[in-house]
């Protein structure tokens, strides 16, 4: 994946997709975390999908009347994006192959639309920056991926 990067306020780009994802889902409540901005050097088409991705599967799978939570958190060598949502917990199994182009949650096949894509392109992309997507443990119908980017 051939990226031209840029620099780019990650605060302000995640901010417009929080402010997306709010009109697209009015029954959601939206919470985050930015403390301040924090800059990335990236491609910032294929960075905004990646986090589009996210947020998105964040709605899609939630819970009516349930919370999307972003956090962003800033750091020397790296900074973390946390996408949390409340819904259906990801089962071990499922876990395990989240991110594989085309899978899609049993559970979730007939109620939801989408390809399987979303995540394994999401994954693809925060790799083509030198980062990584990962799934923390679901727990308590809260579900959590985290993205690491290295730091500008």
């Amino acid at each position: 994946m051939d990226c031209h990067r840029e620099k780019i306020n990650l605060s302000a780009l995640i901010q417009g997709l929080i402010e997306d994802g709010e009109c697209l889902a009015p029954n959601l409540q939206f919470e985050g975390k930015f403390p301040g901005d924090i800059f990335i050097k990236a491609d910032r088409t294929l960075l905004q999908q990646c986090i589009q991705n996210l947020i998105g599967n964040a709605i899609k799978y939630n819970q009516p009347d349930g919370v999307v939570e972003v956090n962003l958190l800033g750091g020397e060598n790296s900074i973390q994006l946390t996408i949390s949502n409340t819904g259906p917990n990801i089962s071990d199994a499922d876990a395990e192959r989240i991110f594989e182009r085309f899978f899609r949650r049993q559970n979730s096949t007939e109620a939801v639309e989408g390809s399987g894509l979303g995540l394994s392109l999401a994954r693809e992309i925060a790799r083509a920056h030198g980062g990584e997507i990962e799934l923390l443990k679901s727990d308590r119908l809260i579900n959590r991926f985290r993205m690491i980017l290295p730091a500008v």
